[in-house]
């Protein structure tokens, strides 16, 4: 190599975390960040449900319950989120920005069409590619039940309650948002 050349002096520069935002480079030690929720394809609409948050990197019993239409302030960290729809939502965050958002679909409904004779149920939604139980229903007569649910493919296991008990039957289902869907168990 030909030609002078200078060694520039070593900058020493304290050492700060940073991390890429919406805004460009945000330092994230010691702020907030604001924690919201909105519809997916409404934002602007009210979100009606309660969230619970749980700080999964300091105090293990800090669990705090948020209305998902409020927005709320939390240290910096990991946290797992609850919100109480049907079935439960759950998601892990890991807000380290100014503002986390957590987008959930608008629920749909589902109305069971019943017979005279009193039925139990199991109601599975399906995850990956199997269906899981998360509710047991019992309807003691006709008069149809109508179920606000998450969008999704969902079962229903049900049979009467009759002396002996009736063989079980499946109903399977799809929900979208904003629709309602009937649901036949006679």
């Amino acid at each position: 190599m030909k030609g002078p050349f200078r060694l520039l002096p070593l900058l020493l520069l304290p050492i700060a975390s940073f991390a890429q935002g919406p805004n460009g480079l945000q330092d994230k030690t010691g702020s907030r960040c604001k924690l919201s929720f909105e519809y997916l394809s409404a934002p602007n609409r009210p979100v009606d449900f309660m969230a619970r948050v749980i700080n999964r990197d300091k105090d293990k019993n800090f669990v705090k319950e948020q209305k998902c239409a409020e927005v709320v302030e939390y240290d910096r960290g990991n946290y797992h989120v609850t919100i109480n729809t049907f079935p439960p939502i759950e998601r892990n965050l890991d807000m380290d920005y100014d503002e986390s958002v957590v987008t959930i679909p608008q629920p749909g409904s589902v109305k069971f069409v019943c017979g005279e004779n009193a039925i139990t149920a199991i109601l599975s939604k399906q995850v990956g590619d199997k269906f899981q139980a998360f509710d047991t229903l019992n309807f003691k007569d006709a008069t149809p039940l109508r179920i606000n649910i998450q969008p999704g493919i969902y079962e229903i296991r049900h049979r009467e309650l009759r002396n002996p008990p009736g063989p079980w039957k499946m109903a399977a289902f799809k929900i979208t948002s904003n629709n309602e869907q009937p649901v036949d168990l006679k």
